[in-house]
């Protein structure tokens, strides 16, 4: 008998009310649990013995079996308890093994220690500064400050600054960089530069003629007695746009007519910025190491470490690793929560000396790429960790190692920078050879500080990520600049191991990522100076590595805290031949299980469920995201995508976590925003991307049957729902039209080369009034079985306003169509909208008088541009499944079959191995999901498998026998055991399907043909054939009503 708790595979660390799960095996047709017995005990003797000293719930007359809540007394922070299930099958009983859990720590005052680090993020605040330019608005400027003689030592001297658009900063004539970033400016440390006199600030700006003028600076002087002062960019610097000779030096003179006074353009805080500007260190991106020895005299019986490392950490007791994770912990809202793990460690730890060593990458918690103000977080800072390492000795006695300012630390190692975005500097001449044993000497660290608590610790109940497949490359080419380009086969999300390196010490090693290459075989590259979206990422190209070597021969360099998505890795350095012995490739996600298996005779829709199964993998890194370019929540994508994502993985853990993240996102902004977590980006209520919040529920519901949880969401899904009634109430009943809706629809014609454009065309009233209508649907149906009859009322009115309102506002009775009244004309597209038409009639908003002929003119649509789909991210998760719902599943399976633009044919004809971002080979990402939801069509038509409900408690089995196949084979593991749907024809008109009915489910089973066409087990059907519950013969098809069990059908009537 399976068995779980909370849904994980090792439950470890558990900090709310446990939930229980089992699947009992099936014997016979029918099988179905009648009643289980639930024991919790603190031993596992007095499990074995059915003795519940923690809860024993009795003989419980029920059929549920997953998502069991736990009802019994109050359970202590971290503590070993054991459990069994006996279930009752009518007279059979069945019992699990004996099985285990640790429960996390419960309270933030039972953490012991506190948190700690190398130091604090200590950046210059540029408030009181003003932007300052020339009065004639030049390109080209140069500022010159001089700094007053100081009456007093002075300790430390540090500069601030920021420009539009690049900054060269010099100090009495010494240059200390240029910098040219977006949403960043830099500081510097001048210190060691300074005269004991006079001394001179210098600045070179330089903007395009798109951008205005403008240069920011604060400088702040800190006095060894103590004291400080600062010194402010304004009116008082003097400005030139004329180069002359040694005008940064200090000695220089200005002279009358060619230097003037600055003119102060606004405060900061004012203008085109506002205050979203960071001011970066150089050179401050290194991870941090911490280190503790310890020693141990008893005998241990048992240890467990809780740990949180942001932004990622890397533990290992004695030099080993705790466990494969990597990338932990995830992130999340960390003003709200941050997460931590806990490790079962008890064969790592020795008696005698014993050392813990943490390594700690920036992650998001201190990152500094993209336009998603990441760098400007309020929570932002440099790396920290806490960890509690609980050590049981055999007498009964313990102690708790933890972190505290008695650890050493260092910034010294090998990772000299590394960001989530742009990768990792791995230095090898400065590895710290066994830093993390007990024998290292670490006499040159220094003790860790006590830093600043970030927000309340919880644990990570998601499943962690790992290296979970490995691929050896398809090809290696030597290019022409000596570099090497590795063709991966496929694409993936992750990184790439290089192994055996001997190159002499100082050889820099770049390593880049990319998803496609560019005329001359190098790979494609984002940001830096030249490559794609470079405003994204000034800083440098993104998806980068760099190894540089220590010599000796046989380095090996693998990054930790940096992904890629990529199909091409370009290697720039090496001298020596490099084959496929010296790269291993890993693919990196969410450890989730994967549930299911489907196959037919179609290659091509066989590929493309590869491709889409591929893309959803690539996108599991904590969250959901893109690997690339973005790496952030984007809630839009699973919204569209949340049958596909649950019938090829389990998502119970990471998809209830995740909407944890979002409820913070809510809890802090009123709003779902866009992306979650986020750094106070996306706070827009759009909602066909953050219905999600409510969506996702109801999905977990109906594949996992996860009542209990549904009951604790309602009522924050409510605090969402009202918000969106009153966006609908202020504009008439129909949701507003210029959000994001039906995202990246093809540009219209046929031209695949044409620079792609992601907006809609029509607005988002339409998909918008249709999200938020299901939502409000769904909310009714909770309110209803919660029997909360105010609730369920008062919902059902705001539906039938909505009904109303969206048929006033949009069905355009001349055209016989739903038609939003926004219109912005982006490439060849038709006023036509296929999506706005299939979510009316996938939400039912269509009424039952109007729909042949919205049917029709769909139908019409699809014809007349010749049988190509036309749809974004919302339209196409429903074109196929309305279609083969309104009688056209051939022209469905004509429109998957395409291989011509635009179609998901088009991608595999033009080499995809993932799903694209959009329809057109301009695409920005080749490993996006949101449009592969042609998937959800195979398990739900060509497999047959629809209306789940409740955990599959009841489903319908209704195949597409019709459609040109000759098999589909579908196998899911659900929560109540495997689903088979098998079918196979054997000649014109005879077909074998085998189903099986997972345990304690019913299905209705439809044939589209009458009862003397089938046989069960070789014989005529019956209501007497042990399974059978009813059978039902209408017109055109057969309705078998069966339960639990294997069955094994064949039909002999020609199909039609």
């Amino acid at each position: 008998m399976q068995t779980s708790v909370c849904h994980m595979n090792v439950p470890l660390g558990i900090d709310i009310p446990p939930v229980f799960s089992w699947i009992p095996t099936i014997e016979k047709r029918g099988d179905a649990q009648s009643a289980y017995r639930l024991i919790i005990s603190s031993t596992d003797e007095l499990v074995l013995a059915e003795e519940g000293d923690v809860w024993d719930s009795g003989v419980v007359l029920s059929s549920v079996f997953t998502e069991v809540p736990y009802g019994g007394k109050p359970l202590r922070s971290k503590t070993n308890y054991f459990w069994q299930v006996i279930v009752y099958c009518g007279e059979r009983v069945q019992k699990s093994q004996v099985e285990s859990f640790r429960t996390g720590i419960f309270r933030q005052d039972e953490w012991e220690g506190v948190w700690i680090g190398e130091k604090e993020r200590n950046v210059l605040s540029l408030a009181g500064a003003n932007w300052i330019g020339m009065s004639s608005g030049a390109e080209t400027s140069y500022f010159r400050k001089r700094l007053p003689v100081a009456d007093k030592a002075i300790k430390r001297l540090t500069i601030g600054l920021k420009g539009n658009d690049t900054v060269t900063l010099y100090v009495n004539g010494t240059i200390l960089g240029t910098q040219a970033y977006r949403y960043t400016g830099v500081q510097y440390d001048v210190t060691k530069l300074l005269n004991s006199e006079e001394n001179l600030i210098a600045i070179l700006a330089q903007r395009t003629p798109a951008r205005p003028d403008g240069v920011i600076v604060k400088v702040k002087i800190e006095y060894s007695d103590g004291t400080m002062s600062t010194l402010v960019s304004d009116d008082s610097w003097q400005v030139s746009n004329k180069c002359v000779d040694d005008w940064q030096e200090l000695s220089f003179v200005e002279k009358a007519g060619e230097w003037q006074r600055a003119t102060q353009l606004g405060l900061f805080g004012e203008g085109e910025w506002g205050d979203n500007i960071s001011l970066e260190s150089e050179g401050n991106r290194a991870a941090v190491r911490l280190r503790k020895v310890f020693h141990t005299t008893k005998e241990l019986n048992a240890a467990y470490v809780s740990i949180c490392g942001l932004g990622f950490f890397d533990l290992t007791i004695n030099g080993q690793q705790v466990d494969n994770s990597v990338m932990n912990p995830f992130n999340s809202q960390f003003d709200r929560r941050v997460l931590y793990r806990t490790f079962d460690v008890g064969n790592l730890v020795q008696k005698g000396e014993n050392a813990i060593g943490i390594e700690l990458g920036n992650g998001f918690y201190n990152e500094i790429g993209g336009v998603w103000n990441w760098a400007t977080a309020s929570w932002r800072d440099n790396p920290k960790a806490r960890l509690n390492l609980e050590l049981y000795y055999s007498d009964g006695s313990s102690e708790t190692v933890a972190t505290d300012e008695s650890w050493k630390v260092s910034t010294d190692g090998p990772i000299t920078d590394n960001s989530y975005y742009y990768g990792e500097i791995y230095d090898a001449r400065k590895e710290q050879r066994d830093w993390n044993n007990a024998s290292y000497d670490d006499s040159k660290w220094h003790f860790a500080k006590a830093v600043k608590e970030p927000a309340p610790l919880r644990a990570q109940l998601k499943a962690p990520v790992r290296e979970m497949e490995s691929f050896k490359p398809k090809a290696i080419q030597r290019l022409a600049d000596k570099s090497y380009l590795i063709s991966g086969q496929e694409m993936v999300a992750g990184w790439l191991e290089l192994s055996q390196i001997d190159e002499v010490a100082g050889t820099e090693i770049t390593i880049t990522y990319g998803q496609s290459l560019n005329e001359d075989g190098t790979v494609k590259r984002y940001g830096g100076a030249d490559g794609e979206i470079a405003f994204w990422w000034p800083h440098r190209y993104l998806q980068q590595d760099k190894y540089i070597c220590k010599g000796g021969g046989k380095e090996q360099f693998k990054p930790k805290y940096s992904y890629k998505g990529h199909q091409y890795i370009q290697i720039e350095g090496l001298t020596t031949e490099l084959t496929e012995e010296n790269i291993t490739i890993f693919r990196t996600t969410n450890d989730i299980a994967t549930i299911s298996y489907f196959d037919s005779s179609n290659e091509l829709f066989n590929h493309l469920h590869q491709m889409m199964k591929r893309a959803m993998a690539n996108n599991f890194h904590g969250d959901h995201c893109d690997p690339v370019i973005e790496k952030i929540g984007w809630t839009g994508d699973a919204n569209v995508s949340l049958d596909c994502l649950m019938f090829n993985y389990d998502m119970r853990g990471s998809l209830i976590g995740w909407l944890e993240t979002m409820a913070d996102g809510f809890d802090k902004y009123g709003i779902v925003p866009l992306v979650a977590p986020t750094a106070n980006w996306g706070i827009e209520n759009y909602v066909v991307w953050n219905s999600l919040f409510v969506y996702g529920v109801q999905y977990l519901e109906k594949h996992y049957g996860v009542s209990d949880y549904v009951i604790r969401q309602y009522p924050v899904m409510s605090r969402y729902t009202l918000g969106q009634i009153d966006v609908l109430r202020k504009n008439d009943w129909i949701w507003p039209a210029d959000e994001l809706g039906d995202w990246v629809a093809p540009i219209g014609g046929s031209d695949p080369a044409v620079a792609y454009n992601e907006n809609t065309s029509e607005g988002s009233g339409i998909t918008g009034t249709a999200m938020i209508y299901g939502v409000i649907g769904y909310m009714e149906q909770l309110a209803e079985k919660m029997n909360l009859v105010g609730d369920m009322n008062y919902y059902r009115d705001i539906r039938r306003k909505i009904y109303q309102a969206f048929q006033q506002a949009y069905y355009k009775a001349d055209l016989g169509r739903y038609q939003t009244n926004t219109w912005n004309q982006i490439g060849r597209r038709t006023r036509y909208r296929q999506s706005d038409n299939l979510v009316a009639l996938a939400f039912d908003l269509v009424p039952e008088n109007h729909r042949s002929r919205v049917v029709a003119h769909l139908v019409a649509d699809i014809q007349e541009k010749g049988e190509h789909l036309d749809t974004g991210c919302v339209g196409t998760r429903y074109l196929l499944p309305v279609l083969s719902n309104y009688g056209y599943s051939e022209l469905a399976y004509r429109i998957a079959n395409k291989q011509t633009y635009p179609s998901w044919g088009y991608w595999v004809a033009n080499g995809a191995s993932s799903t694209w971002e959009m329809w057109e080979k301009t695409t920005r990402s080749y490993d996006h999901y949101f449009l592969g939801t042609y998937d959800e069509w195979f398990y739900s038509h060509l497999a047959g498998i629809q209306q789940i409900k409740n955990g599959y408690e009841k489903l319908i089995i209704k195949p597409e026998f019709s459609i040109a196949l000759e098999h589909v084979t579908c196998e899911i593991d659900t929560v109540r055991g495997k689903l088979v749907v098998a079918w196979q024809r054997l000649d014109t008109n005879k077909l074998l399907c085998h189903i099986t009915i997972p345990f304690g489910s019913s299905a209705q089973v439809v044939f589209p043909f009458g009862e003397t066409s089938i046989q069960l087990d070789g014989k005529s059907l019956s209501n007497e054939i042990q399974g059978v519950k009813k059978t039902i013969y209408e017109a055109s098809e057969t309705i078998i009503i069966a339960e639990a069990g294997d069955y094994q059908f064949s039909c002999v009537e020609p199909l039609v």
